[in-house]
């Protein structure tokens, strides 16, 4: 009797296990600004930036050493005339993650002397989850986006051994 529990049990995780992987097959990425330079000068960040599709989960880490560069989000005003003084985020503490919370256009900057005007600076728009295609798997370097763990996938997997353990032993 306790070995047919076990087995209802365990398909009951692997069917839903494998519905919540199918509901959220999407990853979360986070992208190297600028790559192996990092948040540095003299490096084409609107080149780098056009290389990807955001998604909302998405995130942004900027590589870099304080007091040496911020990162600002500022306005489209703002990144025009590179204005610091009414950032919307601002961090210079050095290695930043910037979470891409909501779909829209995104501007940063360095508020370090005259790094933005020496093009330290890049827009990225942010698309809706439905609107983008599904991301294709590209090379496996520092400035490509990577993959970060799903909770619900591992969740899932944990869920799926603890039956297949009762079933087997």
């Amino acid at each position: 009797m306790a070995g047919g529990r076990a087995v209802v049990w365990w398909l009951v995780v692997v069917v839903v296990g494998a519905a919540a992987m199918l509901m959220n097959g999407a990853h979360a990425a986070q992208y190297n600004v600028g790559g192996d330079s990092g948040w540095s000068l003299n490096v084409n960040y609107t080149a780098w930036a056009e290389k990807y599709e955001y998604l909302p989960g998405d995130s942004l880490f900027f590589k870099y050493t304080s007091p040496s560069h911020t990162v600002l989000q500022v306005t489209k005003e703002d990144y025009k005339e590179c204005k610091t003084s009414n950032a919307l985020f601002s961090d210079g503490k050095g290695n930043t993650t910037f979470s891409l919370s909501a779909e829209g256009q995104y501007w940063f900057i360095c508020g370090v002397g005259d790094h933005c005007s020496k093009e330290m600076k890049f827009t990225i728009n942010v698309l809706s989850s439905t609107s983008a295609a599904p991301a294709s798997p590209g090379p496996s370097s520092p400035d490509s986006a990577s993959n970060i763990i799903n909770p619900i996938h591992l969740l899932s997997f944990l869920l799926f051994l603890v039956p297949l353990a009762s079933f087997l032993f």
